[in-house]
Formats: structure tokens, sequence, C-alpha cells
């Protein structure tokens, strides 16, 4: 089995995250005039007054140990008293919160370096510690013996459980990495060691993708970054022929139509199957241009065809974010990586969520019915990916991203929905949804609606996955898993969001459908 961790390395979120808010950001200081000494802020003129932020800044780590803390510019104040804390080091502090501006064309790059170069070393840790984790749990859920990871930024891991069934503390299978034991480090709790992790990694070639496509039984991408994830893999999938004739993305499907391969896609993943990833535009959630930047350098094995002078911004250019923008779209445009990897013939959109709250993410039943027409086809009017100097006066689609859409829409491509805890299965090449798949909890009349998006289960130990003596896996959640916190979509054809309209799309798209107007969590 593959397991593709080149989306998930990247994961990063511009500043529109859940309801369209961005995450809080939270400073300490010692008091209110070093939080003024460190923080250029303004009255705000709106109701109720408050302060905000007139310049983006990156306040010094503290004496007492906060670490260094980017400040966006235009965020808000929460409060302009705080609230009293004790530090890591016991001394009694202010902590202030602020709330940046909603802005889904905006990378947070100063923050993503924050980030990557400070002690948090998100790239290198997020890698090992993805890239062990989803091995770890496709070894025990999927009761597999041998997994090979692949992470197209840098290197592939081949891993092996041990022959002597041997299992940690939680009960995950140990494992060999590329034939050396799995690095784990000191800490208490012990943690794979991120640095000995990474350094087992074989160099990418062409040729070993392909020769690990044609040893493995099935293919997994995961989510995350679907633009980083897509550059890379058309990258290297350039780098035999310009025109992309013979690369690995060609084998893939060769070897799905033959019936010698399954593919499975999550969120980013689910995206790259189809024949290419606009609908990623949807969402705006995802950062464009950070894996551009020059600070990157030293995380990132790039292909043949790029060097660090061709593939990153210039130093002097770092974390502007129109200038990195226009880099990431001239390095999409070289590679085609536009392009999914059309192993079927339809488009996707996960992560639906018609639930009537603001915590929805963000709002994105919303976007899907407003860039598809009745029949779920896509037919997006307006681009949602934009570049400019400034949020709303210069800000524009780029040519030939408008020019993808519009032949996109000419196409009249099936674009299915999924809200999360639900799976489509096509057959390779397919346009038809043959199965439907949803999760299902004991007590309840039928499966979790289609158009509803099923709630994070907590379990901690793995109860719900569970084998029981003399009945075998659990084939549904445990009674109230679901039903406790779910929430159903939203149906009516009333109002200015008219959830209702998402039940011919279902329809035409051969989707399980309510009706219109009608309530409740499950299936009946």
């Amino acid at each position: 089995m593959i397991m593709d961790v080149s989306a998930l390395v990247w994961n990063f979120d511009t500043y529109a995250i859940v309801g369209g808010s961005p995450s809080p950001v939270v400073l300490q200081v010692k008091d209110k005039e070093e939080l003024t000494k460190h923080v250029p802020m303004t009255a705000m003129q709106s109701l109720p007054p408050g302060l905000c932020v007139t310049e983006g800044v990156l306040v010094p780590e503290m004496s007492f140990g906060w670490p260094a803390t980017w400040v966006p510019a235009g965020a808000k104040l929460k409060s302009e008293e705080g609230e009293v804390k004790t530090s890591t080091s016991g001394e009694q502090v202010l902590e202030f919160t602020f709330e940046p501006e909603i802005d889904p064309n905006n990378d947070r790059l100063e923050l993503w370096e924050q980030k990557v170069t400070g002690s948090e070393q998100h790239i290198a840790e997020n890698r090992a510690k993805q890239a062990s984790a989803s091995v770890k749990n496709m070894m025990r859920f999927f009761e597999l013996d041998k997994v090979i990871c692949w992470d197209l930024s840098w290197g592939i891991w081949e891993c092996v459980r041990s022959g002597d069934g041997q299992t940690d503390e939680e009960g995950f299978p140990k494992f060999t990495v590329n034939g050396s034991a799995f690095p784990m480090s000191l800490s208490v709790p012990p943690a794979v060691n991120a640095q000995a992790f990474n350094e087992l990694a074989t160099p990418l070639t062409t040729s070993q993708l392909k020769a690990t496509l044609q040893e493995a039984q099935g293919y997994y991408l995961q989510g995350g970054s679907t633009y980083t994830m897509s550059l890379f893999h058309n990258m290297w999938n350039c780098q035999q022929s310009s025109d992309a004739s013979c690369g690995h993305k060609l084998l893939l499907l060769e070897l799905l139509k033959k019936g010698e391969l399954f593919y499975m896609g999550h969120s980013a993943g689910a995206i790259m199957s189809g024949e290419n990833i606009l609908t990623a535009t949807w969402k705006c959630i995802d950062a464009f241009s950070h894996s551009v930047q020059p600070y990157n350098s030293a995380y990132v094995k790039l292909p043949p065809s790029e060097t660090s002078e061709t593939f990153f911004l210039p130093l002097e250019k770092k974390n502007d974010l129109f200038e990195s923008r226009m880099h990431m779209l001239a390095k999409m445009r070289q590679y085609f990586a536009w392009d999914g990897f059309k192993v079927v013939e339809v488009l996707t959109f996960p992560h639906y969520d018609s639930r009537p709250t603001f915590a929805s993410f963000p709002q994105s039943a919303a976007t899907y019915l407003a860039a598809t027409d009745d029949k779920g086809f896509f037919q997006q009017d307006h681009g949602t990916m934009v570049v400019g100097r400034k949020k709303d006066e210069e800000r524009h689609e780029p040519e030939d991203m408008k020019s993808l859409r519009e032949s996109t829409n000419a196409k009249k491509i099936p674009t299915l929905l999924i809200a999360n805890g639900h799976s489509v299965v096509l057959h390779a090449s397919g346009t038809k949804v043959e199965f439907a798949m949803s999760p299902e909890e004991e007590g309840q009349p039928g499966p979790l609606h289609w158009d509803t998006y099923m709630p994070l289960v907590s379990d901690k130990r793995f109860a719900e996955y569970a084998v029981k003596p003399g009945e075998g896996p659990r084939t549904k959640f445990s009674a109230g898993a679901i039903s406790r916190t779910g929430v159903a979509g939203e149906r009516s054809m009333e109002g200015d969001y008219r959830g209702g309209r998402v039940v011919p799309r279902l329809q035409a798209l051969g989707l399980p459908s309510p009706a219109v107007g009608e309530e409740g969590l499950f299936q009946k």
C-alpha cells in the first residue's frame, strides 16, 4: 500500500478558517505598556469601539519564555484589559487576544515563516509526525504488513511490520523504516525522532515512483495543501518529458484501468482524482504560496528540473503576498499543476457543510451551490482565486485561471459534494457513482443523511473500531456517537440560503437525497 502525505505535510490555512473566522492570535506580555511598545494600534471607527493593529509586526520572544508571535495588520484587540495569566516560568503576565481580518486570499506568510524557522521547526516536525502516524494507522486498521510512504517534496519511506508482531503501548504495530529500526526520541512520553526519521527517507526518482506504484495494490492520497501537493506531483511527472506524457500519473491511471491498483483520496486527495483541482479554490482555505518561500529550502528536495534559485522566491521578496502568488502561479503554469490525476471523470468538493450555524466550514454548502447548476455540473461564474497588491481594489482573477474555469464550465462535469464522514466509489475513468457510503449509528433507522456533516467522534482508545468477540469488527458507531452532537443539514427553500437547492443536485448525481424541507440527521 502506498500512503501519500505530500499534501498533509504542507497543510496550512489562509485567513479564512472555520466559519470564515481566522484562528485568534494570542500574545502574553508583562503589562499593557509592553503591549503598546511592540504592537502599533489605532482606534476603530466602529461600534462597539476598540483597537486594531495598524501594521503587521513580529513581536520578539518575551523574557519569560513566550515565543515570538506574528500579529497581522487589521487584527482587532478583543479586550484592552487583557486577562491575568501565569507564564510557564511562573510569572504573572497579561494575555491579549487579537482577531485577524477575514481574507481568504491571504496566505499568512509571516506566520508560516515563524512556524518554519522558529523553535517549532514545523515542516521537519510535521513531516515526521504525519508520515509515521499515517503508517501506524494504516498498518493497524487495514491490517497491512507493508506501507510505502511518499512525500514528493522530500522522499520515500518503506515501512515493514515487525515479524514478531510486537506493538507499542497504544496497540499500534512496530515496524522498520527503510530497513532500520523506527527512530524514537528520548522525550517523555517518547515520540518519533523527527530528524532521524526524515534522514531515513530514500531520495525520489521518477523510476522509483513508478516501481513502487507497480509493486503496490493500493494508493491512498491524504488531505492537506492541494496546491503544493499537485505542484510536486506534476513537477515529478514532467521530469522525463516536458509534456508529461510518460510520468507516474499515466502509469497510475493505467494500473487503475487494469484493476491492478485501487485509489483512495481524502480531501485534497479526492480533489486530485479529477480532471483539475479547481474546486480547491472554492473553499479558499488552503494557503496558496507558502511552499515557494526561500526559508523552506532546507526542508525541500526538488526534482532535477528545479534549483533553489528557480523554485523559491528571492530572499528580498519573501512573504510578499503578491510576488509569492504570482511566482506560485508561474510554477503551476509551467508544470500543468492545475491538472489532477484524471482517474475519474468527475470533480469532487469535499467538506460540504450545510449545518445552519456560523461554525460551518466556512459556509461551504453555499459555496458549492453557487458554483454548480441544478444538475450538479460545474458552473462557476465568478473566480475565487485572485491576486493583487491590495485586498479590495486591485485583486483580479489571473487570465489563465479564468480560461480554465470557463473551459471547465463548458464541459459540464459532474461535481460531487462530499460531507465529512461520507465517501463515494467509482470505477476508474467513471462518471457514475457506484456506491455512496455514509456512517451509521446503532439504534438509528438508517445512515447519516448525505448532506449532513459528521461531527468529530471523541475516541482516544479507538473503541469505535474495536473487534467485538465473536462478532467481528463493528459496522456502526455506538449509540449517541453521532446524534449527540450532530446537526442536520438545512434543507428549506426559505430565507437567503435556501439549502433545499441541494436536493435536485443530489438526485441528478445519483447520491442519496432527503426531501426538500425534511428534518433529521438520519435517512429513514
